[in-house]
């Protein structure tokens, strides 16, 4: 190994053969073209320099300057200015500019990582070892994981030779975060089980300089090499004593810990050590399992005996639940995944209003390359860290799409980039539609913190568009804030109305109310919709609405989840510390740690515990919690009961079980979607809102269908197209569908004729709705319609499976009528 780490002794001497070297101070500061002329000299003498000299002389050459107080720094800038250096002289530069003041680290590390793909190991060396010094650990967070990332491909490449590959994981360890030090650390770990024992030996000491536990095959290792003659023997050797006394104080503290567990605490938790130390010395899999992680499984344990939603929630899960809640971050704005039917990092959905849509990215887009780094086979969670990042900066994506040549995948072209800028993204928390007839879709699927703001923006646009009636869909939402819940409730109630109580146990109940005018009028009519997978902040609302006989409520019974819960930190466990550049109190990814407690580079919020500690009361004092007993046994409902109860469609498992085959296996809707979408897309947008559930409008649907063989009826198969048209109509008409299609979901339809009925018109009234509604008054068109999809049917089976189907969807024909035929039919079949 180069020796670039021990200090110069013969600096002075190497001055004194400059004629640079003075006793005295100089009588006046040299005038800069002085100081030029000094760098010219010595890199004239560079070409004869060996990479061991290279630290040295750079040291000589600051003690010249500082000896003639010139400022040496304007003079190595405008050297290293030059475009094309020999690289020794490339490193003898950075090296004596990296000693001066304010470096420019960003454009050095540039520079620096061109050299550590050197063919010479010792350039690569040298230009490795320079990375690691400090001026590169103050670049940002985002420009040193994309430096490590850089290094580990050289790290990785193994056509390189092995010591420049060793070097380069070492300074990538040193620069990158937590996933980037485990790539380093695996790369220099699997140089232990070299042949070449000088090679084991600088892998030993470069995994011990960065902390690694002094074990195993590592500390074998340094035993050998300690036996050695030579600084490598004695530097192997201090890290040996450093392992031994660390050992001495762990065995020490240990000791005590255990005359403290013994004699000082209190007996319960004494039963807690106990079993703790049964389990590592014991357990068929004790050894499997850290204490950390038996005791967090502890502190759930003691929570979830409690109830249901009280919870030890991790660092990791409080971080993913914050940024739920939050709805923010810097990014491209995205849905995004793995496409199941080709493994490629795939845009699921852009958010339309994000700067990848802005950039033209759409639905089905695959992300082949986020700048020089390729996605195929990486996990999806390191390609999502690669497209965050601070608003403002660019980020280079290469786009394949179907169509595109196979191979440009692996190889993509310049043609294929799209840049895009990061921006501050806002998950959407609404979507909303204008359905015929004037009534307004909207769907809240989380009372985030936007929630309010948006949903107000959607209603207005409604108004503004006549909206004569509302359907307010909460079945996705699962909750969220409080004070967000009271906000939406505002929305349609009068003020100083009740909209939740909260009751304590230790404090006095505390109720929220309404603060002003409702946004939409009172004698405009309001449905909500609501599914079992309505909880928390979203039965608070539609609870209220409904003790204030202001919305009719449809659907299934809610989830029943009315108690509150706090995020409360356990004391002397900090988060880590961070600059908060934008000032949003929130840490993002491309932002300065200032306090990084486990010296991970990574920024980690402390463990949390949600603790139960009140129940929720509607206006009228109900309780919407469910309520268990500790043996499980359920004693109370729960939740909120729909006026109008109704379930959403069920299909027999053999139809949805062929409709996934067809759809994920067989590709229906994509690839009928990339045949014909182009040339039809305005017959598509049409057909997205409504296509009257006839096949007809469908180009190609007959010999589609025929090709299939499936014993899909006709209806699935469009239904299958008609869900895939809609996801692309959607790029087109930048904002996403609600989740409730007026065409497809029967609690839509519930809710329409509920409103319909309010203003006193029918379905029949609207030809959208008379098409796809089925309804007594169409009796005769039914009976007509039904009877000639019956005569198409293959086979008495197929035909009872279809018209048990339309009794469950209550379609016109009556049940008695339903009954005489599946009779008749199954007599048929009997004989």
């Amino acid at each position: 190994m180069h020796n670039l780490h021990r200090p110069s002794l013969a600096a002075p001497l190497v001055l004194a053969a400059l004629g640079l070297f003075s006793t005295s101070a100089p009588a006046a500061p040299v005038q800069q073209d002085a100081l030029d002329a000094m760098v010219r000299s010595q890199l004239d003498s560079a070409g004869g320099f060996t990479l061991d000299q290279v630290w040295e002389r750079a040291l000589a050459l600051r003690d010249a300057a500082d000896s003639t107080g010139g400022d040496l720094d304007p003079a190595l800038d405008a050297a290293l200015g030059q475009s094309l250096i020999d690289p020794t002289k490339l490193l003898f530069l950075a090296s004596a500019r990296l000693l001066g003041e304010e470096p420019d680290a960003e454009g050095l590390s540039a520079r620096l990582l061109e050299l550590t793909r050197s063919e010479d190991s010792g350039v690569v060396e040298v230009a490795s070892d320079l990375l690691t010094k400090r001026p590169f650990r103050s670049l940002s967070r985002g420009l040193k994981v994309d430096l490590a990332s850089q290094l580990l491909k050289g790290a990785q490449d193994v056509q390189r030779d092995p010591r420049a590959r060793l070097d380069i994981a070492r300074a990538a360890f040193r620069l990158g975060g937590g996933t980037e030090r485990r790539l380093a650390r695996t790369e220099m770990l699997a140089f232990l089980e070299s042949s070449d024992p000088s090679l084991r030996g600088e892998a030993a000491l470069a995994l011990a300089q960065t902390g690694e536990e002094v074990a195993g095959e590592l500390s074998t290792e340094l035993e050998r090499l300690a036996q050695l003659p030579g600084s490598e023997a004695e530097l192997a050797q201090a890290y040996l004593d450093i392992e031994r006394e660390k050992s001495l104080r762990e065995s020490k503290v240990k000791a005590l810990q255990a005359r403290f567990d013994q004699e000082l605490l209190p007996e319960e938790f004494s039963r807690v050590q106990a079993v703790l130390d049964m389990v590592e010395y014991a357990h068929l899999d004790g050894d499997k399992v850290t204490r950390d992680e038996l005791i967090d499984e502890a502190l759930q344990g003691i929570l979830s005996s409690l109830d249901r939603h009280s919870t030890y929630m991790s660092p990791e899960v409080f971080a993913g639940f914050m940024q739920d809640l939050d709805a923010e971050y810097g990014g491209i704005g995205a849905y995004v995944g793995e496409d199941p039917a080709d493994g490629l990092f795939t845009i699921t959905r852009p958010i339309y209003s994000g700067p990848a849509y802005s950039a033209g990215i759409q639905t089905d887009d695959k992300i082949v390359r986020v700048g020089d780094w390729p996605t195929l086979g990486q996990p999806t969670e390191e390609v999502i860290k690669r497209l965050k990042g601070k608003p403002g900066t660019p980020v280079k994506l290469y786009i394949w799409r179907r169509g595109m040549q196979a191979d440009l995948i692996d190889r993509p072209t310049e043609d294929m980039v799209i840049e895009v800028e990061r921006g501050q993204i806002e998950i959407p928390a609404v979507y909303s539609q204008m359905l015929p007839g004037g009534i307004g879709l909207v769907e809240l699927w989380t009372f985030s913190a936007v929630a309010t703001r948006e949903l107000e923006k959607a209603i207005r646009e409604l108004m503004d568009r006549g909206m004569t009636g509302l359907i307010f869909d909460l079945r996705r939402n699962s909750g969220g804030y409080l004070p967000q819940a009271v906000s939406v409730a505002d929305l349609f109630l009068p003020p100083n109305l009740d909209v939740v109580t909260t009751d304590y146990r230790v404090i006095e109940s505390d109720t929220l109310r309404t603060r002003s005018e409702p946004l939409v009028p009172m004698d405009v009519p309001l449905v909500v919709l609501t599914s079992r997978y309505t909880a928390s902040a979203s039965e608070i609302v539609a609870g209220a609405l409904q003790d204030h006989e202001r919305a009719t409520l449809i659907g299934e019974r809610s989830f029943g989840k009315g108690s509150v819960q706090n995020l409360l930190p356990l004391q002397g466990m900090p988060d880590d510390e961070f600059r908060d550049e934008n000032r949003n109190g929130l840490y993002d990814p491309w932002e300065t740690i200032t306090k990084d407690f486990d010296d991970d580079g990574e920024f980690d919020f402390a463990p949390r515990v949600k603790m139960t500690i009140a129940r929720y009361l509607l206006p009228s004092g109900r309780s919407i919690h469910r309520e268990f007993d500790k043996d499980g046994t359920l004693l109370s409902e729960g939740g909120v009961m729909p006026e109008i109860a109704i379930a959403p469609e069920r299909i027999e498992a053999w139809r949805y079980e062929e409709r996934l085959r067809l759809r994920d296996q067989k590709r229906v809707g994509r690839d009928y979607a990339d045949r014909y979408f182009d040339d039809n897309r305005a017959l598509f947008g049409a057909l997205a809102l409504s296509d009257g559930k006839d096949t007809a409008r469908w180009p190609g649907f007959e010999d589609l269908y025929a090709s299939l063989d499936t014993p899909l009826p006709k209806d699935d198969v469009r239904q299958i197209l008609r869900a895939e048209i809609r996801r692309r109509v959607q790029d087109d008409r930048g904002g996403e569908f609600p989740f409730g299609d007026f065409e497809e979901d029967v609690q839509v339809q519930a809710g329409i004729r509920e409103l319909l009925e309010a203003s006193s018109r029918q379905v029949s009234d609207i030809k959208a709705f008379a098409e796809t509604f089925l309804t007594t008054d169409d009796d005769e068109a039914v009976r007509t319609l039904l009877l000639a999809d019956l005569r198409t049917a293959d086979g008495v089976d197929t035909l009872l499976k279809r018209l048990r189907e339309a009794r469950e969807r209550g379609d016109a024909l009556s049940a008695e009528d339903l009954d005489r035929l599946i009779q008749a039919l199954d007599s048929e079949k009997a004989e």
